[in-house]
């Protein structure tokens, strides 16, 4: 990406932490991807990567984990540390790109990056960062729109033919297994498991969310394999020792 579009795309993301316009999962959602990805683990030192207004990071902390939120937008990081302040939780955040880490190596357990993935055009950078911020048998859990679920691949074509909302970012689409896996193998990263899940944006009309989500559920009973839900769930390890930037 040109430095450009990184600015691009940081207007982008300022914008919708002023609109309060961030598709942001629901407790219930969030309760269940913990539960598949993180119910094995105690305590932990989490990278929350795009952290976005912090809900996620927050909800991370109120577990008992010790939290860092990181984001592109500075608008986004100015509300998660007002709702870090508000809500009394000892969660820092700070501005910054997941292509460019500053911290030092083997810094944390845990690296999570809820929903941003899809919005990057090669993976490589980012996965390089994370494995090396890692501790060696750390992981990395992320989830995104799921590109082998029929609904996604339908609304990925309407935004193709210039329909539907334009709330999106120029690099921004959907991912497969394949395509994740192979960004984050190349930085060292093994052990790679992957799940699907339904997943709607708390922001989403109510009347609309449950019609939504009742389509889903049926596909969800008929569908196979990883086409089932239309959020793709992801988590790697770390094995080895980190490699240089």
């Amino acid at each position: 990406m040109t430095s450009t579009d990184i600015e691009n795309e940081r207007a982008f993301f300022d914008r919708l932490a002023r609109l309060d316009s961030y598709c942001e999962n629901t407790e219930s959602d969030f309760a269940e991807i913990c539960h598949r990805l993180l119910d094995s683990y105690g305590q932990l030192r989490i990278l929350d990567v795009g952290c976005g207004l912090g809900t996620n990071s927050l909800r991370l902390a109120r577990m008992g984990h010790t939290v860092i939120g990181i984001d592109i937008s500075w608008e986004a990081v100015k509300t998660a540390v007002r709702r870090a302040l508000l809500q009394g939780l000892d969660a820092k955040f700070l501005v910054q790109d997941a292509r460019y880490l500053s911290f030092p190596p083997d810094s944390f357990d845990l690296c999570f990056c809820g929903g941003l993935l899809h919005h990057l055009p090669d993976l490589q950078p980012v996965a390089r960062e994370l494995f090396c911020v890692l501790k060696d048998g750390g992981m990395v859990c992320s989830y995104d729109p799921n590109a082998l679920h029929p609904y996604v691949r339908l609304v990925q074509k309407l935004r193709a033919w210039g329909l539907g909302r334009k709330r999106h970012t120029k690099e921004e689409r959907a991912l497969t297994p394949a395509e994740i896996q192979a960004g984050f193998a190349a930085a060292g990263f093994k052990d790679f498991q992957f799940q699907t899940m339904i997943f709607l944006s708390q922001k989403k009309n109510v009347v609309y969310r449950e019609i939504l989500l009742l389509l889903l559920r049926i596909y969800y009973r008929f569908g196979n394999g990883l086409g089932k839900g239309n959020a793709l769930l992801m988590s790697c390890i770390k094995r080895g020792n980190h490699r240089s930037r």
